[in-house]
């Protein structure tokens, strides 16, 4: 009875482990063409693919935010005038969401510091742009690559970059105007344990957040 006993705890020990360290990635990205954005999250491990597509995600997002009460909304307008959009809730809201955020990335610290970075695959940048002529294209192209310096340095103190395969480039099109073509994409790779460590956090902090929540509901 002892060996049986035995046997299944080193068994039940095995799927613990082996749980904890299911490899997962994530793959996102984010194109805009002629005034179209689309953003694509999918997550994937030959036991759970999945993922999300949305297009005109600033659209949506600011659209969800301006609604009282808040909910889904069962569909946001193509396009959404300034006018039309009350930014003093959706301000007040984005704080608030900025305030659940710090709960989460104080999961992220945690899962990083126990187990490790989750490593950076793949990282490509890519931006087309112009504007009214050729000297305001050329500035903004140095201006963005100032910005993708800075975002490169963020992502490098965030995630494992040693293998990081891909490429960084803004291109500019003198010989268009008003041009604007982003082709962003990345994949994370990381363990299950990362997620179970940051939803432990946050459930830490589970009546400061659901009380954010709920002002986040009645705003």
């Amino acid at each position: 009875m002892g060996y049986i006993a035995l046997g299944v705890f080193f068994l039940l020990l095995l799927v613990v482990v082996v749980v904890i360290y299911l490899p997962l990635s994530l793959s996102l990205r984010l194109t805009r063409k002629e005034n179209r954005i689309e953003f694509s999250a999918r997550i994937k491990n030959r036991f759970l693919p999945g993922g999300i597509e949305v297009v005109n995600p600033v659209t949506k997002m600011i659209w969800g935010l301006s609604r009282k009460p808040f909910r889904k909304p069962e569909k946001s307008p193509e396009d959404l005038a300034a006018k039309d959009v009350p930014w003093g809730r959706v301000l007040r809201r984005i704080l608030l969401a900025a305030k659940l955020n710090s709960y989460i990335m104080q999961g992220f610290t945690r899962a990083f510091a126990v187990i490790g970075r989750p490593k950076l695959a793949t990282l490509k940048l890519a931006t087309e742009i112009a504007l009214q002529d050729v000297a305001e294209t050329a500035v903004s192209t140095g201006l963005l690559w100032s910005v993708m310096g800075v975002m490169h340095a963020r992502l490098a103190t965030t995630f494992d970059m040693h293998d990081t395969e891909g490429k960084i480039e803004v291109i500019p099109r003198f010989e268009k105007t008003n041009y604007l073509h982003v082709d962003y994409y990345c994949i994370i790779e990381f363990y299950l344990s990362h997620i179970i460590i940051i939803v432990y956090r946050i459930l830490r902090n589970i009546g400061e957040i659901k009380e954010t929540l709920r002002r986040f509901k009645n705003e």
